[in-house]
């Protein structure tokens, strides 16, 4: 499942850095702007603004940590609770 994901997120990519807001704040494509990726091309290069990019790349990683704690605590919080054995079936 997630070689799936991986496959439509790099996919969806391509089709993203046309665009000069989403290039910016798509995370794929707004962290190859903050490293500079392609931006010898004129054509490309003048798409990038390193700035919105790193607002996107820590509002993304500021999600991930929420869904991430959020996560974890709900196991923390469930009961284990042992089952009485059954005879026969």
């Amino acid at each position: 499942m997630s070689v799936i994901f991986a496959f439509v997120l790099g996919y969806s990519s391509m089709f993203t850095s046309g665009s000069k807001l989403l290039l910016n704040i798509y995370p794929v494509t707004a962290g190859l702007s903050v490293i500079g990726f392609r931006g010898y091309n004129p054509a490309v290069g003048n798409m990038f603004n390193p700035s919105l990019s790193v607002v996107s790349l820590i509002l993304t990683a500021f999600l991930t940590f929420c869904i991430v704690v959020s996560t974890t605590q709900t196991e923390k919080t469930q009961r284990k609770t042992k089952s009485k054995p059954r005879r026969g079936w």
